[in-house]
């Protein structure tokens, strides 16, 4: 038992009554050394403190304070006994506050799909900043694909997801993070005289592909309105990883974050074409109807902060 709680008990058991209040009183006058003060500190009348003061006296058996004509100081037994009075306030104030605590904690297990790497969302980050905020929420994390967003969002498999681009659904909210750098991706083996070709020497060749509606590949096929030029689709690839994979291997040409790119050209496994680059925004989105909720508004929070976003 702490010396606060053993104070409490102590007190209690010489008349069997001791409130919260009297001790704030106790603690008042000891720091003002005037019961005027003190009542005003309180927001009391004096006649209200003296009383307190009087009963707490009562109660412990002891005189607290020493009364002179321009104040009031402790006794030694007052003296003893202060803070012991400090640490049950203390404790009265942080049991009242866990209390509230339990009565507001948010807790469930928010489902979050991730369309890209992991480590590239930092979801390790996310995690710990959620758990700052809302210990009580769990993070279930799950793969997704831009193109499911909305559905996954819509069907409740998933309460937010990443994704590349826009989302033009208006039941969708969407809020954008950074931009994402994509470029085209060349295996080793077709690297020879291609980093300065134009696109028509390049249509023919390999490509790794997605029919999936890829923000990327659909960015990419506009620029190459009007150019009357058919791509050389052999492999149909969802998942970056499945690309990166692919274009390293040599099976084709694949459209890829720069990123991710790059590691390949440092690993003498890809070249960079210099023909083409695009940023392609990563947001996080939710229904618009659920973004109050506090977990998702929660959740929200947290990726504002993780990247400054007003």
């Amino acid at each position: 038992m702490n010396a606060a709680f053993g104070f409490f008990e102590r007190s209690r058991s010489i008349r069997g009554k001791m409130e919260i209040y009297q001790l704030q009183s106790f603690m008042a006058v000891s720091e003002t050394g005037n019961l005027t003060r003190a009542a005003q500190k309180m927001n009391i009348s004096q006649s209200a403190l003296s009383s307190h003061i009087k009963a707490l006296e009562e109660e412990l058996g002891v005189e607290l304070f020493i009364r002179q004509p321009r104040g009031m100081l402790l006794s030694k037994m007052g003296k003893e006994l202060i803070s012991e009075a400090g640490a049950v306030v203390q404790a009265s104030r942080k049991m009242k506050q866990k209390a509230m605590d339990l009565h507001t904690r948010v807790s469930g297990t928010l489902n979050i799909g991730i369309n890209t790497d992991p480590k590239f969302l930092e979801v390790s980050d996310i995690s710990r900043r959620m758990a700052g905020l809302m210990p009580g929420v769990s993070l279930s994390f799950m793969e997704s694909q831009t193109f499911e967003t909305c559905n996954m969002l819509k069907d409740e498999r998933m309460d937010v997801g990443f994704h590349y681009g826009r989302i033009p659904d208006p039941t969708v909210f969407s809020l954008a993070l950074f931009p994402v750098t994509v470029c085209v991706a060349l295996p080793k083996r077709l690297e020879k005289d291609m980093e300065n070709a134009d696109i028509e020497s390049l249509a023919g060749l390999p490509w790794v592909w997605t029919r999936r509606g890829c923000p990327f590949h659909l960015e990419f096929q506009n620029r190459l309105k009007g150019k009357d030029l058919k791509l050389n689709q052999v492999t149909d690839a969802v998942e970056e990883n499945i690309v990166k994979e692919l274009v390293k291997s040599g099976a084709g040409i694949g459209l890829m974050r720069k990123d991710e790119a790059l590691d390949l050209v440092r690993e003498g496994a890809a070249m960079i074409w210099k023909g083409f680059e695009l940023k392609v925004p990563l947001g996080i989105a939710c229904l618009e109807k659920r973004k109050a909720e506090k977990m998702i508004s929660g959740f929200l929070d947290a990726i504002r902060n993780k990247y400054k976003i007003v």
